[in-house]
């Protein structure tokens, strides 16, 4: 039962180790990137993939195939135009970004369906259940310890896109942000009034 008890010990530290470990990567990483202009006057952007290019312990020799993962979390902003994911806007062509409640997708649940999904995007490429583990790691930090959102919570962020994209049949399209990139804007409130003041200034604030 000694035996067990020191077990579980070990457990605990090596937890407890490896969240200091990506809480204190993610912080620097973080302080790296910086904010955007209010309103943004340079482009901007935060991204899943180039976030955990920065980990001391990522080979370098997959900091390019990591890469894809900006597909399933970035947020872009700047003069010229709004991003989210694999989806840029020009302001010319923006019609409106909205809020959405946040809260109801930052859960441990939707986290979950997230990981698996980046699990499949990185199928094939080496490391993919470190990478994944740490991208879990970050997204907790963000959400729960870093913008300290609670189950159940309220919480509006601009971070609904509509455009026009120019189709016969879709002329007007709406592209809501990822589960990353509005972990990305929960954590970041200078990355919402930037993306609030820039989207106003163009007009196109809803």
């Amino acid at each position: 039962m000694r035996a067990l008890g020191k077990a579980a010990d070990r457990l605990r530290t090596a937890v407890t180790t490896a969240e200091e470990d990506v809480a204190a990567w993610a912080e620097a990483a973080f302080e790296r990137i910086g904010t955007p202009e209010t309103p943004a006057t340079e482009p901007w952007e935060v991204s899943l993939g180039a976030l955990l290019a920065t980990h001391p312990r990522l080979p370098t020799r997959l900091h390019g195939p990591i890469r894809v993962l900006d597909r399933f979390g970035a947020v872009r902003v700047g003069p010229d135009g709004i991003g989210f994911d694999a989806v840029d806007v020009p302001w010319g062509k923006a019609e409106g970004l909205h809020q959405v409640d946040a809260g109801r997708i930052l859960t441990r649940k939707m986290i979950d369906r997230c990981l698996d999904q980046l699990r499949s995007a990185l199928l094939g490429v080496p490391g993919r259940d470190w990478a994944v583990s740490q991208v879990a790691e970050l997204l907790t930090w963000l959400v729960y310890d870093r913008a300290g959102l609670c189950e159940g919570t309220e919480l509006m962020l601009p971070a609904e896109i509509t455009y026009k994209s120019g189709g016969l049949v879709a002329p007007t399209r709406t592209h809501t942000a990822s589960l990353p990139a509005l972990a990305f804007l929960a954590a970041s409130p200078e990355t919402v009034r930037s993306l609030t003041a820039t989207a106003e200034a163009r007009g196109v604030l809803a």
